[in-house]
């Protein structure tokens, strides 16, 4: 009983600090992003690079206001309820289907971007869930990091091995060619 006390103390006292301190100020930076690639998709539309009466932008652009306003209530509850789900769940939307279709790469790389952002968003708005999944991410990352090495190595060692085989081929056709002469 003596230390349980210190302990659910510490741990709300964390709590209280995440929620007051630390996860506001965590979804104003996702909002800030997401703003950010409003505005960059805005600044396309004003460039003349896409126009923004295409069905791909106004799309994207309604998607990313929708998000901004989402944010602070995205958690990993509903994301797992989502993934448990999926399966049961009618096929996806005809404007999913035609964006992914129609939009120019610019805007894809958009709402891949938003994407990521909003698997940030879910992260911190459940710090437990978080503290599960990004071992698990990071663990990955380092394993996907580690067979790129060794791809890399591989190849580099190959290239030597390569250049060492010439140069023996090369000598030999050099001794070959003494002892002809």
């Amino acid at each position: 009983m003596s230390i349980l006390l210190p302990v659910v103390l510490t741990f709300s006292f964390f709590f209280i600090f995440y929620r007051l301190a630390v996860r506001p100020v965590l979804l104003d930076q996702i909002r800030f992003k997401i703003f950010r690639l409003r505005d960059d998709l805005r600044d396309m539309a004003i460039r003349g690079d896409i126009k923004p009466t295409l069905f791909a932008y106004t799309y994207l652009a309604r998607s990313l206001c929708r998000l901004i306003v989402i944010v602070p209530a995205l958690n990993m509850y509903q994301f797992t309820q989502f993934v448990l789900w999926q399966k049961y769940l009618p096929e996806r939307s005809s404007r999913d289907m035609r964006f992914e279709e129609v939009a120019p790469r610019p805007l894809r790389e958009i709402s891949d971007k938003a994407v990521i952002t909003l698997f940030w968003a879910i992260l911190v708005n459940s710090p437990l869930g978080a503290a599960a999944i990004v071992p698990v991410l990071i663990f990955l990352k380092l394993a996907a990091k580690v067979k790129a090495d060794c791809k890399q190595w591989l190849a580099r060692r190959e290239r030597q091995l390569a250049r060492k085989g010439h140069q023996f081929l090369d000598h030999e056709v050099c001794e070959q060619e003494l002892a002809v002469a």
